[in-house]
């Protein structure tokens, strides 16, 4: 199972790598690529574009708030008063926050895909149920299909997909959770430590530099996440840079 965290930090390195050669290299494509690139969008509105590392999306299919925050009109937020974003969070298709229930805080440069549910915690007393916030750090990764009901996520931690994070749960700063795997209620993930199974233990240890590529992962994927007009703006600026008067050069 350790090799799940090999394989993420390689793509990591390889991703940062690879969006440094795309906009070093931008400036030198094809006009008629370019154009066909943004004019192949998919039926849901996105498209995760490897030659160019963008990843596209429709305006008429995302709200985009003034703090930055992205987020799909297919998404689900309940009690939306009670939601705090701290600005430059993805919610993808179908994510849904349970606002209602407790309060809920998401850090900035959070990424939620598609189909997870982020739900307060609750206790049971002799008469009633009572709910309690989650909160959510800097750059969290939350995978598909995954149920987080914790009460603290922190900053710089990865849930695979189809995840079970349990009630009550904490998952200390810089921690990753692996695949499929299932977090028993109220149990703790401590900092630079990966767990993953079912129920989920402890497999490895993490490197003390993993903050900072878990950040630069979020960070590169929020930037890389563009709207269609703002990339037929960059393209068409890039194109005047290169050939800023075509008429005189006619001439």
């Amino acid at each position: 199972p350790g090799d799940y965290w090999i394989l993420f930090e390689s793509a990591v390195i390889y991703y940062s790598f690879f969006v440094f050669c795309v906009m070093t290299k931008i400036g030198e494509t094809d006009e008629a690529l370019r154009t066909a690139v943004i004019n192949s969008m998919t039926e849901e509105g996105e498209k995760c574009d490897l030659e160019f590392g963008y990843m596209i999306y429709d305006e008429a299919q995302w709200l985009e708030t003034k703090s930055g925050n992205k987020i799909s009109r297919d998404a689900k937020l309940y009690g939306v008063q009670r939601i705090k974003f701290h600005g430059k969070a993805i919610l993808k298709k179908n994510t849904i926050i349970r606002g209602d229930l407790s309060n809920v805080v998401i850090g900035k440069h959070c990424i939620i895909e598609e189909n997870a549910v982020i739900r307060p915690h609750y206790k049971k007393y002799k008469d009633e149920i009572k709910y309690f916030p989650l909160v959510l750090g800097s750059n969290v990764y939350i995978g598909e299909n995954c149920v987080v009901e914790a009460g603290i996520v922190g900053s710089n931690v990865v849930v695979g997909r189809n995840c079970v994070v349990g009630k009550r749960c904490i998952l200390k700063d810089c921690c990753k959770l692996l695949p499929g795997s299932v977090l028993s209620s109220e149990t703790v993930i401590p900092p630079f430590a990966v767990f993953g199974g079912n129920p989920a233990k402890f497999v490895h240890s993490l490197h003390q530099n993993v903050a900072d590529d878990i950040l630069e992962f979020t960070v590169t994927y929020y930037n890389s996440f563009v709207k269609k007009s703002r990339l037929e703006k960059e393209l068409m600026a890039k194109r005047q840079e290169r050939d800023p008067d075509p008429q005189q050069k006619d001439t």
